[in-house]
């Protein structure tokens, strides 16, 4: 039988910060450590929020994220400009 793993948090953010970074500088980020439950129609898993903050034209803009706990895959992510 196949093992279900979950991904260490601090793993899952290094994956997202490392795609972030190829397009240019980070100026911060974050992830909570504790997962919170997903459910998608008849499909359930778990899933870490977190986030990028990074400088873009000028601006400050974070990217809110959702992460699947087993696959670090990014399931949803929100951007907004920071006032």
């Amino acid at each position: 039988m196949k093992k279900k793993t979950i991904m260490n948090a601090d793993d899952v953010l290094d994956q997202i910060k490392a795609a972030f970074l190829k397009e240019g500088p980070i100026e911060g980020s974050w992830i909570n450590f504790e997962k919170q439950p997903l459910r998608k129609f008849a499909v359930t898993s778990q899933g870490y929020t977190g986030g990028i903050t990074r400088t873009e034209d000028g601006q400050l803009i974070t990217y809110e994220f959702l992460a699947d706990a087993k696959t670090g895959t990014v399931l949803d992510i929100q951007r907004s400009i920071i006032d």
